[in-house]
């Protein structure tokens, strides 16, 4: 009989126990309800979603170069008797840079010139003799073949001169040079490299993804890892219609404005293509976008409520991006406060 009562009053206990345990969970919950309920709404700015029309650039990589660039070299060899000019040395077109073996060169040259004169004189007199009847057909031919020839040499002399004297062909600037005093050069050896530097050109390699359906070049932007700061406006004045062999990318020439000489030839250049515009597209700052994991999201004021939305993104530059799937049109992005909401917050929009 004592068994019986020791047990009943156990089974009370533990009812008893339940009761206020349950009691104070309500309590708890009834609480954190209440708390959530009472919070204060975070102030945000929002954006309104519109669609506009988006430009896809494209980064590449390529080498800068001069526009207008001419290396010289010597057609006969010979001995450097003088050397007139060094790198970075402004020079003009028709400017003497060294003397190799020129006298020897300017010799050959008048040479040619006189006997080009000889000859040319010859087929004019044979050429009025043929239309007097006093000259053979056969005669007039073999003059003519004679004043061609030496018409040839006297080019070819003209090449050796230029080539012995070292003239630049162009205004601009000495960028190397590969001889010195009392060098004993081979013929076609190389003497020097001219180049114009107000204009110099960056060659990109675009890959065929990227320049799929790319009719004309909307911008291009050149920047230099040297100058951070410094962007320059380049004009693309070719698109390549075949792959290139050797980079298996489509070649695009951009050519910048150099005046005050800060592109250097041979430096690496990073350019900003304007591929293509897309017309009527949902474009948001690509600083409102967030990443949890394989989630990619914004923020949205729904009303007075901060509401997490999944979206897809497709093309993107340095500021913005294109929303493929999650925004509309009139949607109210959360561009200001987006770190302090989570999803069912209760927000304020302040403008």
């Amino acid at each position: 009989m004592r068994r019986h009562v020791i047990s009943r009053v156990c089974v009370w206990a533990v009812i008893l126990a339940a009761g206020l345990l349950i009691s104070a969970c309500g309590n708890g919950t009834e609480e954190a309800a209440s708390a959530a309920a009472s919070s204060p709404a975070v102030p945000v700015r929002v954006l309104t979603v519109r669609p506009q029309n988006f430009v896809e650039y494209g980064e590449y990589y390529g080498d800068v170069k001069p526009v207008r660039e001419a290396t010289l070299q010597t057609v006969t060899g010979g001995r450097v008797d003088a050397v007139l000019a060094a790198p970075g040395d402004r020079v003009r077109a028709g400017q003497s840079l060294a003397r190799i073996e020129a006298e020897r060169a300017r010799s050959l040259y008048e040479t040619a010139v006189l006997s080009e004169q000889i000859t040319r004189r010859d087929y004019e007199t044979k050429k009025k003799l043929q239309s007097n009847g006093n000259a053979s057909d056969m005669a007039v031919d073999q003059s003519h073949l004679a004043w061609l020839q030496a018409k040839t040499a006297m080019i070819d002399a003209q090449k050796a001169l230029d080539g012995a004297l070292a003239v630049s062909p162009l205004d601009g600037v000495v960028v190397a040079r590969y001889v010195e005093p009392y060098d004993e050069l081979r013929p076609g050896q190389l003497t020097f490299t001219v180049a114009d530097l107000s204009e110099m050109k960056v060659t990109v390699g675009v890959p065929e993804a990227d320049i799929a359906g790319v009719g004309t070049l909307h911008s291009a932007e050149v920047r230099l890892a040297a100058i951070p700061d410094r962007v320059w406006n380049g004009t693309p004045v070719s698109l390549a219609k075949q792959r290139s062999a050797g980079t298996l990318a489509f070649e695009i020439q951009v050519v910048v404005d150099n005046h005050e000489g800060l592109l250097l030839s041979g430096t690496t250049a990073r350019v900003t293509l304007g591929l293509r515009e897309l017309q009527s597209q949902i474009v948001i700052p690509t600083s409102a976008i967030r990443s949890e994991g394989d989630l990619t999201y914004v923020m949205v004021a729904n009303s007075t409520t901060a509401r997490r939305v999944a979206i897809a993104t497709g093309p993107t530059d340095l500021t913005h991006s294109v929303i493929t799937r999650g925004l509309s049109e009139g949607d109210s992005l959360i561009i200001e406060g987006i770190n302090q909401v989570r999803d069912g917050d209760p927000v304020e929009i302040r403008l």
